[in-house]
């Protein structure tokens, strides 16, 4: 028996014993509480992971099949605590929010209402809010009891007339029901605001007399904002006043803000609220005396209150917690967390500082969570000795800092990476209104981010003035980016007062040309998807756009002028206001489009939250084995590594059959050397090539001693599969024929799933793409009884590589999986029916 026959061996009967382990292993697991469980480091070598399963040994592909150097338990583990330490449990989260949506709805009165605190209903008005934002519906019966009952209460105080506001809007975002109780309420707080143009726990009674508060004022001022999103005109001097009011709550030598004007004690809860008002209020002003100037808006311009939201998040940096609030005895933690959800969600900070808020504030809050009641409560009353208050606050920060995340933007720590904050702000706004869904936004810091990090954003913003320097680790976690599905919408600051000398746009090009070689920037064709991904929109020669194919599809796209600055004038306020050009109206409207079907086209709608996001697999951390098995991919100048990461979906969909394999990036070239060592070879393009004598030769040796070819047509490439096809019957002596759609690679359920049906992709020429149910259409040869290459003239490798929908004529991603992953347990399962 030849070395080749005793390692398929070995193989095959490593494969069958992992799938017996798969089946009767389950039965072995240990019952141990797992937060006892000694770590990595502590256990006897002999002694198994009590999690565990026992692992196939499988030797890896190499001429011996030697077995490659060991990775050591306690380095692993290392890793693994790491690792850890970023998760946030998405199932974790939503479980929570269920328990406490539970027991909140439980602890309903009949008529509606939960038990008042100091002033009549707020405590309804609080939990009807949190329920509306934890996802139970207006029509919900308990929802509309609630709802009732607080529109039938009359106003009195500040909080419950502002949250009744809030409660109300996100019931009717549309303001078919609520929207006259609404603008009435909207009228009681204009009157009741104090002296010093803040709100107190007053009355009309006492207008104009009693100074605010920082805590009123902030709740006040976020029911005003959503009588705003509903139409209700709120007059710009009193927005002028709010903005005054939160300016002297201000506390200059640290940069916080403090919860009575003049005041010196900074707070976190006031810092967060001081942080978002401003926001709110900058969002609501119409100040365009500096902004517009005829048909042509003044860009890169930065206001007083952008100053002071980055002095207060320095504050927060220097102060951070998760576990109080900063610079307040008492038990107001969880509405300190509430403020600081507030905050980093309108501003867009994923990242306080080093810190990743939602993740520990999340984690926390569910550490504190009763096992058993469901509910939340602090000590030290301010209210949340309430359970009732205590678990509304804790749903408002789950729920409304879970929502997806649409766009982020990458600060690349240079001056200019950020002239238009508020930019991808009102354009997430636009994207709510047109999905009819809640989003955040959030800024990634490229110096400090991971892959991981950088794939919790679909879309990645770049955008600036000068040249845009990454270090090598920045431009190599950028490449993974978009190698893992990741989206990069640029933009170069130019024009509009942000100057002309196209220093971004020399320095991007040579970023992409370094990342990608063989692809480039080019115009975007006219039938390109992006200009009807949302809106039917045509190009402009006035906003001249790029975009780069690289990993399947159009995975990077970059304006040579503004988009940003036509974004941040996009609220209603601009829109509506009568200074306002006709013109500069169509512009900001049409930036606007492309924005949105740009988002649309890299995300095809399809976001998730915060815990389910992609993230990139560490392949050299996620088993504990000594052996594994490479794939390698065939070298070859018709496009060999065009979509990198297709087929490590195969593989990871394989090792659920207890096949450990080793996915790295393995591009070997035609040699009878480099490709001896490997059983199994991939192989895609989407271009045309040729081999050279030597490498059919060496090809032709490879596949007589059992060796096998796997290939697809990278989005059906007619090139590539016409030079397949004609070097595969150079190599043969004879052309490649249809597989048999009963043969038993797909119908033999030892190579994965019986395939009798897939669903096939085609481009519609009317536009989209038409779904057919089919058998598999692929092409093979065999060798002495067996296929030794299998090909795919349809595509399989954009389907594996693109999170979302592929834009190629081929299979869908779970199909193109089923497919790959027999194809994969076939070569090393079947049998040859005759001997060589």
């Amino acid at each position: 028996m030849t070395w080749w026959a005793m390692g398929k061996k070995l193989l095959q009967y490593s494969i069958l014993y992992s799938l017996l382990c798969l089946i009767f292993v389950p039965t072995l697991q240990s019952n141990e509480d797992p937060i006892l469980k000694p770590s990595l480091e502590t256990q006897s070598k002999s002694q198994p992971r009590p999690d565990s399963q026992p692992r196939s040994v499988l030797a890896t592909a190499s001429v011996n099949f030697a077995t490659p150097q060991p990775l050591t338990r306690s380095i692993l583990a290392g890793q693994q605590r790491r690792q850890d330490a970023k998760v946030l449990d998405a199932e974790k989260v939503r479980r929570a929010i269920a328990s406490g949506v539970a027991f909140l709805k439980k602890k309903q009165d009949d008529d509606g209402s939960w038990p008042r605190s100091r002033f009549n209903g707020d405590v309804t008005a609080l939990c009807t809010l949190a329920l509306l934002n934890a996802g139970e519906s207006p029509n919900d019966p308990k929802i509309r009891r609630a709802l009732k009952h607080i529109r039938d209460q009359k106003a009195a105080g500040t909080y419950f007339v502002s949250l009744r506001i809030m409660a109300m809007a996100a019931a009717d975002p549309e303001g078919r029901i609520f929207k006259a109780n609404i603008r009435s309420d909207v009228q009681w707080l204009l009157k009741t605001r104090g002296i010093d143009g803040g709100w107190s726990y007053g009355s009309i009674k006492m207008n104009g007399q009693a100074p605010g508060d920082g805590s009123n004022s902030q709740f006040a001022l976020l029911a005003l904002h959503e009588a705003s999103q509903l139409g209700i005109k709120i007059p710009q001097e009193d927005w002028l006043k709010m903005q005054k009011y939160w300016i002297s709550l201000n506390h200059p030598p640290s940069g916080g803000f403090v919860y009575y004007g003049g005041g010196r004690n900074s707070r976190g809860s006031m810092t967060c609220a001081g942080i978002s008002s401003l926001i709110i209020i900058n969002e609501n002003l119409q100040d365009l005396g500096d902004r517009i100037n005829g048909d042509f808006a003044n860009c890169c311009q930065e206001t007083e209150g952008d100053q002071l939201i980055r002095k207060g998040f320095q504050w927060l940096t220097k102060h951070y917690s998760v576990r109080r609030n900063p610079g307040q005895d008492g038990g107001t933690v969880l509405y300190y967390l509430y403020g600081l959800e507030r905050a980093g969600r309108l501003a867009g900070k994923r990242f306080v500082g080093p810190n990743d808020w939602y993740r520990d504030g999340a984690n926390q809050i569910i550490a504190w969570q009763n096992r058993v009641g469901g509910y939340w409560r602090t000590r030290n009353g301010h209210g949340e000795s309430d359970p009732n208050i205590a678990t509304a606050l804790a749903l408002l920060f789950l729920s409304k800092g879970k929502r997806p995340v649409a766009i982020g933007k990458l600060d690349y720590e240079s001056a200019d990476w950020d002239l238009h904050p508020k930019g991808v702000h009102f354009l997430t706004r636009r994207l709510e209104k047109d999905w009819n869904m809640k989003l955040n936004w959030q800024t990634v810091k490229s110096k400090d981010s991971s892959v991981d990090d950088l794939l919790q954003t679909p879309v990645l913003f770049i955008s600036g003035k000068q040249d845009i320097t990454l270090s090598q680790t920045e431009k190599n976690n950028l490449k993974l980016y978009i190698e893992n599905g990741g989206f990069v919408f640029a933009e170069a600051c130019q024009g509009d007062g942000c100057g002309l000398d196209g220093s971004f746009e020399r320095s991007f090009r040579d970023l992409m040309a370094e990342l990608f070689p063989d692809s480039q920037l080019e115009p975007v064709a006219l039938n390109h998807p992006i200009w009807s991904a949302q809106y039917a929109i045509t190009p402009s020669k006035d906003r001249p756009v790029l975009a780069l194919q690289a990993c399947c599809r159009t995975s990077v796209f970059f304006s040579k002028k503004n988009l940003s600055c036509s974004w941040a004038l996009s609220q209603k306020s601009v829109i509506e206001n009568q200074r306002v050009s006709t013109v500069l109206k169509r512009r900001i409207e049409y930036c606007t489009q492309l924005g949105v079907n740009v988002i649309a086209y890299a995300t095809n709608r399809e976001l998730q939250e915060k815990g389910d996001t992609p993230t990139l697999a560490q392949d050299d951390n996620e088993i504990l084995v000594e052996r594994s098995l490479v794939f390698p991919k065939l070298a070859h100048e018709g496009g060999a590594d065009d979509a990198p990461n297709a087929w490590k979906t195969i593989l990871r969909d394989a090792k659920r059959v207890g096949l450990e394999m080793k996915i790295e990036k393995k591009l070997i070239p035609v040699t009878d050397e480099s490709i001896a060592p490997y059983p199994f070879v991939f192989m895609h393009g989407r271009r045309a090539f040729s081999f050279n004598p030597d490498e059919r030769e060496a090809i032709r040796k490879h596949l007589e001693l059992g060796g096998f070819i796997f290939a697809d047509s990278i989005c059906a490439s007619e090139a590539f599969t016409d030079s397949f096809r004609r070097e595969m019957k150079a190599i043969l002596g004879r052309s490649l024929t249809p597989i048999d759609p009963n043969h038993e690679i797909w119908s033999d359920a030892r190579f994965g799933r019986k395939i009798s049906e897939v669903t096939l992709r085609t481009r519609d020429p009317n536009g989209g793409f038409r779904e057919q149910k089919r058998k598999p259409e692929l092409e093979g040869a065999e060798i002495g009884g067996r296929l030794a290459v299998v090909f795919s003239p349809l595509d399989l490798s954009c389907a594996l590589e693109n999170s979302s929908v592929s834009n190629c004529n081929g299979y869908t991603r779970k199909d193109a999986v089923k497919i790959g992953t027999n194809v994969i347990l076939y070569s090393m399962l079947s049998e040859a029916k005759t001997s060589r």
